[in-house]
């Protein structure tokens, strides 16, 4: 044999038992081995994780063998895509890298995954960016999402304010939303009024409870309802007249109309909507009185 040949063909020299697992224990990529799972129609529901290496593990937080699904450990992977992508590549052979900003299921990071269809098995290697720099881009959308975070939680805890002040309110009170005025509060009171648990009134138009369940009111139980002038789509006035077209019997309670300065009118609201009248309302001193039936708009 000539000097410098090899004595073994080249696989057998590089490619030794045991070379795979020690390639994926060193690797600084995280490798998981998947098989599908079918629903009842045949069609692919979810994939199994037969494996992790020890990087897959510390970016997941997963055990090598962790015996659960893609959606028992991350529910949240619907939403991302991933479980679309994995479908994609499984059936379809894509070849496109599928990359993520992933904040549930107790990770936050932003992953960049690669998937093949290896006979039965789905093979995807996987980074994260937990142990690097945050680039400026990254860095402005986490400042944008807390910011998000922030002002939903700051709205929920006014939204729960409100529920607890018309909760412990006197006298019966509801609030209404949107152009059809469904029910978004109804306190004790307004509930025993329309004879209605709340799981019967929560988010119907008020106009399709209030025919059917509100009942004359007595002298001891007045209903009390606040009525903004700038709501959008259909302002104040116009639940107004709607209101006024309720029989009699239904319309013994006392309405709030409330507006401020600070928020300017609606886009596309009419000129002078400040001053504007319903039918049957004394106008101020100097005014004359409009035809019935017709509000006064300035």
């Amino acid at each position: 044999m000539a000097p410098g040949t090899p004595d073994s063909p080249p696989a057998a020299r590089f490619l030794p038992e045991g070379l795979l697992l020690d390639l994926l224990g060193v690797s600084l990529t995280g490798v998981n081995v998947l098989h599908p799972v079918y629903g009842p129609t045949g069609e692919i529901e979810d994939f199994a994780i037969d494996y992790l290496n020890p990087a897959g593990q510390r970016m997941s937080g997963l055990a090598e063998r962790p015996g659960g699904t893609l959606l028992t450990c991350f529910p949240h992977a619907t939403v991302a895509g991933i479980l679309g992508y994995y479908r994609r590549v499984y059936l379809a052979g894509a070849t496109t890298v599928h990359e993520v900003n992933y904040q549930a299921d107790g990770l936050d990071n932003y992953f960049r995954l690669a998937a093949r269809r290896s006979g039965d098995l789905l093979v995807v290697s996987f980074t994260d960016t937990s142990d690097q720099d945050r680039s400026t881009v990254e860095q402005a959308l986490r400042q944008s999402q807390a910011r998000v975070q922030a002002a939903r939680a700051a709205a929920e805890h006014q939204r729960n304010e409100l529920r607890d002040l018309v909760a412990q309110a006197p006298v019966a009170v509801a609030v209404y939303r949107g152009p059809q005025h469904r029910v978004a509060v109804a306190n004790a009171a307004t509930l025993a009024i329309w004879d209605r648990a709340w799981a019967d009134v929560r988010d119907r138009p008020v106009f399709e409870v209030l025919p059917a369940h509100c009942q004359p009111l007595t002298s001891g139980c007045s209903a009390l309802i606040f009525l903004d002038l700038n709501m959008p789509v259909t302002d104040g006035f116009a639940f107004l007249e709607a209101y006024q077209q309720l029989p009699a019997a239904q319309r013994q309670g006392v309405v709030l109309m409330l507006t401020t300065s600070v928020n300017p009118p609606r886009p596309g609201a009419p000129p002078g909507l400040a001053r504007r009248r319903v039918p049957g309302q004394t106008p101020p001193r100097g005014e004359s009185r409009p035809s019935a039936g017709r509000p006064l708009s300035a």
